[in-house]
């Protein structure tokens, strides 16, 4: 029956998994950090397509209310129908 050795113990072994697990670390920070910048812009855009929205529907509205007043012979609080 045979049997493994475990691996030698180093210095630089011992040095070596806490520089790794600091780089693992600082990696899925900077992923972390790089999955944010692109949910802000996805958000960004869609404010403004949301002020988009809203402008034209501002827009809609007047008309709507200028094809009224026609319609109707004025505002109301200007003594119209």
């Amino acid at each position: 029956m045979s049997t493994t050795t475990p691996p030698e113990v180093t210095p630089a072994t011992q040095q070596a998994n806490p520089l790794r697990a600091q780089y693992n670390s600082k990696r899925a920070l900077l992923a972390s950090i790089e999955n944010s910048k692109h949910t802000i812009s996805v958000i960004e855009r869609q404010e403004l397509d949301l002020q988009k929205q809203l402008e034209d529907a501002r827009v809609e509205k007047r008309i709507n209310l200028k094809l009224w007043e026609k319609h109707c012979g004025g505002r109301k609080d200007e003594g119209g129908k």
